[in-house]
């Protein structure tokens, strides 16, 4: 092979290789039998359980609605697979076939360093960068959680920005075919904040170069960039259009949109929820306190991680090392919390931590340097971008967080703001490449005349005046005003003694002397090396005065230690020395951080240094930098996520019992892993639910079972389908599969509701097995969170009460409670009833008791109170005869108000039965004397659920009782069908097709036409 090519190809194939390896590295027992323990993916396999199961018996065909949980809602951002989405398929195919966390891992990489090279830095630096990129923790942490969506979104923001940047530089042809084709993938990776936060910074790029290229008076260029990159990325969005479409239309009836209500729940004094989406104090929970942004650096500046100080390995060092805290240590080290508090490291102002955001120090530091030194006009737009994230990354309710919140458009839609510092985690590499870059291409010139003089070194003031003069004389400036900087330098910034040494050592003694510039950097090396300096003296500064980075109590331990304050006078001084330990002890940690963010970037400055004095190659150069950034993210990396087995202090009792009662029952057939890691989890257990089916569940499906016709022959068919799942074909045990079906075969044949007591709306294991009262989601549908707030959360505590009053009256077990006493719920228990909880389960290991009280799947009823306010729905739901009775809102239903009288003629004999139910579509037979309304135990969603009679589609249809589903039914007999067919998810598929085909063109075509144009330059050349 030609040796240019050899050159050409060698870095990206290093680069690839490198990536890969680095990847498998970090989570390498996910070849071992381990997957990572994610707790967002647990909750997953529970509320995804109905829409899997029907998959396997509906031969891959997507159920758009799911009624697992909450009642029912759209399937939308649970689980739907977009087929005619091709960038879905070529996502998945870039992957590699590898374990999700490193493939994606990977592709962190390798896209920075994509975008590196559209930014034209040299290859072997632009692996530094990706590694950097790759390993913040952000990227870790989040893959740690099982927010594999949102990661998987961010690996391809850099990508997507380097062809957006390239477009605007004379590539716009291949530009826009790397903007479309990344940013295609970012947004089907359907993390839509991630998206949003993108967008912010595409348009700040686009106005800097716009202003760029304006100066120039260079409008062709402008145009056909804007052009292009107009239509990449207009077809970039079309192929998630179905997504997008069904999103958008979803996100109106969620959480996340507007509510009615203006009351509040009784005893409450807020919700989540805000009159246009979430409010303030949700969105800023987990945003950063004062002088935590410095975390990005300094990883312990608020204690990173959120764990008690036993668990902490370092902390647990400090203390029994060092005879200071040896008074204080049993109540520091305390692992029992009816003993009294249990201390933890993290003390900033999230409501909890999983660890800091780290970037890297050297990277921070060179990145810093870049803002000052890098010509390239992108530093404007970036440094707008990164001093904006890090200023709505905290949680200070007023100011620009306020403004954002209140005035700018969908900003308020998302929680955990502090994520858009995402896009700091791209621009500070960015910025340190361009830097570095800069440095690796600087060559020698003629320094220009000067007049300047040799300085007098004479005695302490003159000394400062000789240095004066001389740089005004060699820069051209009048002296007093370098006099008067340097004065001011000095006593604020305290900067100004290193600046004056280093100026000192480097200005020219000979008006002709060569030095060395960059014409991709302002100034040359001696500013460079003031800095530099000026960075290690900052980082002194703060390891010296470690308060500068603010307190390193938490409000609420301040509040304790206060409070505590007021005791007995010989308990007074324990408290207080207890506090100061505890405060030393975090002051020590964060030192620790300085000392070893001190050490790397003096390492980092001497390399550097060196290529600046051209006293090293800038392969070696390049080398030596990887490793120490290389180093520098993956060490801070391994403390939130690493392959330690578990600690021998950790209980792991009831994880070995658990696994020990799987194998005894026959659910695992064995463990290949040979030991427990701390962050992940045995393979084998992903292949079975979160907890086997408890004797309530067993309970339920005794009872259930037996109401279904063929029961066996039915879960025959789904056994016999598994294999066609990706998710089920990998069991192995025959105990397991038996239970799956036979749960599938019961959810998908059945049409009840279970409320489990404990923690309803924040678990998914009773939706693996039924249909829930509850469920775990962030975006669901917004009338039912009311709903729960104002009436389901006060009925089960009235339920509760009552059953334990019952249990100490009778000095009888809620076990045996629960055995001889099925409740029949009296009618002010009305939302429980109406929506067909026909089970409680108040102890998972007793049977559940069936609530013979439950007004069924429908039912007519006589009564229709009309209202005009959604506050007059909600309170009138709390006094309803719901079997008798509906309200109905006539301002969102003024024609149908109209027609709907107010009492009719209904009695017993008037009914309404479901005959069969499928998830898009339930099937009823009603028989009345007289015409009348009918209410179904199905929440109501405007967006596609259709009502058809005899065949034939009613427009009589509306809301009842602020959430389920009515209709107005002839007298006689008749079968009624609703069915789900949203508009948005049909007409998106064909836009997604249309854009799939057009987008794949578009980028082929461009690949193609700049592939021949290379070549046939060569062949001219």
């Amino acid at each position: 092979m030609d040796k240019n090519k050899v050159k050409f190809f060698l870095p990206h194939i290093v680069a690839v290789v490198v990536f890969l390896v680095l990847a498998v590295i970090f989570y390498q027992p996910l070849f071992n039998g381990y997957v990572v323990e994610q707790g967002d993916v647990k909750q997953h396999v529970g509320m995804s359980k109905e829409i899997v199961d029907y998959r396997v018996t509906h031969d891959g065909q997507e159920p758009l609605w799911t009624n697992s949980m909450f009642g029912g809602m759209p399937a939308y951002q649970v689980s739907v697979i977009h087929q005619d989405n091709w960038t879905y398929h070529l996502d998945k195919a870039m992957k590699l076939g590898l374990p999700r966390p490193i493939a994606i891992l990977f592709w962190t990489m390798l896209g920075f360093y994509i975008f590196a090279l559209c930014l034209r830095i040299n290859p072997w630096l632009s692996i530094v960068g990706a590694v950097a990129f790759g390993f913040s923790t952000i990227n870790i942490l989040y893959i740690g959680a099982g927010h594999m969506s949102k990661v998987n979104a961010i690996s391809y923001i850099a990508p997507a920005v380097g062809g957006y940047i390239l477009a605007f530089r004379g590539k716009a042809l291949l530009g826009g075919a790397i903007f479309a084709l990344f940013f295609s993938l970012q947004v089907t990776a359907n993390h839509l904040q991630m998206t949003y936060y993108l967008a912010f910074l595409l348009v700040a790029i686009a106005i800097s170069e716009t202003i760029r290229i304006a100066l120039k008076k260079d409008w062709k260029k402008l145009v056909i960039a804007y052009g292009i990159l107009a239509a990449s990325g207009i077809l970039a969005i079309l192929p998630s259009a179905s997504n997008l479409v069904t999103t958008q239309e979803y996100s109106k009836h969620t959480t996340r949109g507007a509510s009615e209500l203006t009351i509040k729940p009784k005893g409450q004094e807020s919700s989540s929820i805000d009159e246009n989406g979430l409010n303030k104090s949700y969105i800023l929970e987990y945003n950063y306190g004062q002088r935590e942004i410095l975390s990005a650096a300094f990883p312990n500046v608020k204690g990173g991680a959120q764990q008690y100080l036993v668990n902490n390995k370092d902390a647990v060092k400090i203390i029994t090392k060092d005879s200071k805290y040896s008074e204080y240590s049993d109540y520091l080290l305390n692992d029992n919390p009816q003993k009294g508090p249990m201390f933890v490291t993290y003390f900033g102002g999230q409501a909890a931590s999983g660890g800091a955001f780290y970037f890297g120090i050297i990277i921070i530091v060179f990145g810093l340097l870049g803002f000052v030194f890098v010509r390239d006009s992108l530093r404007w737009p970036f440094l707008f971008i990164l001093v904006l994230s890090a200023l709505l990354a905290s949680n200070d309710p007023d100011g620009i967080n306020a403004f954002f919140i209140e005035q700018f458009p969908m900003y308020n839609k998302f929680r955990d703001s502090k994520m858009i510092l995402v896009l700091a985690q791209l621009i500070l590499p960015a910025m340190a490449l361009l830097f570095l870059n800069g440095l690796i291409s600087q060559k020698v010139v003629e320094s220009e005349k000067s007049e300047a003089k040799s300085l007098l070194l004479l005695n302490d003031g003159k000394i400062i005046f000789g240095v004066c003069t001389g740089l005004a004389v060699y820069y051209g400036k009048d002296k007093n005003l370098i006099r008067a900087l340097m004065l001011v330098s000095t006593i604020i910034l305290g900067w100004g003694v290193i600046i004056y040494l280093s100026l000192w050592l480097m200005i020219p003694k000979d008006k002709n002397e060569a030095i060395q510039k960059s014409e991709e950097l302002h100034g040359d090396r001696k500013w460079w090396f003031v800095g530099l300096m000026s960075m290690v003296f900052g980082i002194v500064v703060l390891y010296l005065f470690p308060s500068f980075s603010g307190a390193f109590l938490s409000p609420q331990e301040a509040q304790m230690f206060a409070t505590n304050s007021n005791t007995p006078a010989d308990q007074v001084d324990l408290i207080n020395g207890l506090k100061n330990s505890l405060v030393d002890i975090r002051i020590d940690l964060f030192r620790a951080d300085i000392s070893r963010g001190l050490v790397l970037i003096i390492l980092s400055s001497i390399l550097f240094l060196l290529m600046a004095w051209r006293k090293v190659t800038h392969l070696v150069f390049i080398g030596i930098f990887f490793a120490l950034v290389t180093y520098d993210n993956l060490s801070v990396a391994k403390r939130y996520f690493n392959n330690d087995p578990i600690d021998e202090t950790v209980n792991t009792e009831q994880e070995t019992k658990m696994i020990d009662e799987y194998m005894a029952k026959g659910y695992l057939d064995g463990i290949k892993a040979d030991k427990m890691l701390a962050k992940y989890e045995y393979e084998e257990l992903t292949t079975i639910p979160k907890a086997l089916p408890t004797s309530s569940d067993s309970s339920i499906l005794n009872r259930e079972k037996s109401q279904i016709k063929n029961f066996e022959v039915l879960k025959s068919d789904f056994l016999s389908k598994m294999d066609n799942s990706h998710i089920y074909k990998q069991i192995k045990s025959e105990k397991t599969r038996e239970m799956i079906a036979t749960f599938a075969t019961l959810n998908l044949n059945s049409n009840y509701r279970v409320l489990s007591f404990g923690n309803p709306f924040n678990e998914t294991n009773t939706s693996y097995f039924h249909k829930s009262i509850g469920g775990y989601h962030g975006a669901k549908l917004k009338r039912y969170q009311e709903v729960i707030e104002h009436r389901i959360s006060a009925e089960m505590e009235m339920l509760q009460s009552e059953q334990k009053m019952i249990t100490e009256q009778k000095n009888i077990a809620i076990q045996e409670l629960q055995r001889t006493l099925p409740p029949n719920l009296p009618e002010k228990y009305v939302v429980l009833n109406m929506l067909n909880t026909r089970y409680l389960s108040f102890n998972p290991g007793s049977v559940a008791l069936k609530n013979k009280g439950a007004n069924g799947n429908a039912w007519f009823v006589g009564q229709i109170k009309k209202v005009e306010t959604a506050n007059d729905e909600m309170n009138v739901l709390g006094k309803l005869n719901s079997k008798k009775e509906a309200v109905l809102n006539i301002k969102d239903f003024a024609d149908l108000g109209k027609v709907l009288l107010t009492t009719y003629d209904v009695d017993s004999s008037c009914t309404v039965q479901m005959t069969s139910y499928d998830v898009n579509s339930i099937t009823y037979e009603s028989n009345s004397k007289v015409e009348a309304p009918a209410i179904f135990s199905e929440i109501y969603y405007p967006e596609g659920w259709n009502c058809y009679i005899d065949g034939e589609k009613t427009d009589k249809i509306f809301r009842a009782n602020y959430i389920l589903r009515g209709a107005l039914v002839p007298a006689g007999k008749h079968k009624i069908e609703w069915k789900f067919e949203p508009k948005s998810f049909s007409s998106g598929s064909v836009i997604s097709k249309f854009g799939s085909i057009s987008l794949f063109l578009l980028v082929l075509s461009s690949f193609l036409v700049v592939i021949f144009k290379s070549i046939k330059s060569q062949k001219i050349s």
